[in-house]
């Protein structure tokens, strides 16, 4: 009987419990000052900051200023604003309308050659 279930658990494929891989401890947060001088490190300031906004009220998506901000605050080309830079070429050229150029007539010049 002994033999059979040794034979049995034999045949069985092995099942090994797999743990999840720990995560090493961070090292501690260490700010060293010196004299008006202060060093330490960025990440562990980081999450401090981190902690403390996410006591804060949350912050949702609608909250940002883009939101907020009309296409013309937000940088993006209207109609109006185009129609107003391209004048008389407006829906016929990509080259905004210039006026002609006029030179003032003097008395010590001669009029421009055309």
């Amino acid at each position: 009987m002994m033999l059979a279930l040794c034979a049995v658990a034999a045949a069985l494929p092995a099942q090994r419990r797999i743990l999840p891989a720990s995560q090493p401890a961070p090292p501690p947060c260490v700010q060293v000052r010196i004299g008006h001088d202060e060093a330490g490190r960025w990440d562990c300031v980081n999450a401090a900051i981190k902690t403390e906004v996410g006591k804060t009220a949350p912050v949702s998506a609608a909250d940002s200023p883009g939101e907020r901000l009309a296409p013309i605050g937000q940088g993006l080309a209207v109609p109006a604003a185009t129609r107003q830079r391209l004048g008389d070429q407006y829906g016929k050229s990509i080259v905004p309308q210039r006026p002609e150029r006029v030179f003032p007539a003097t008395p010590l010049s001669r009029p421009p050659v055309r």
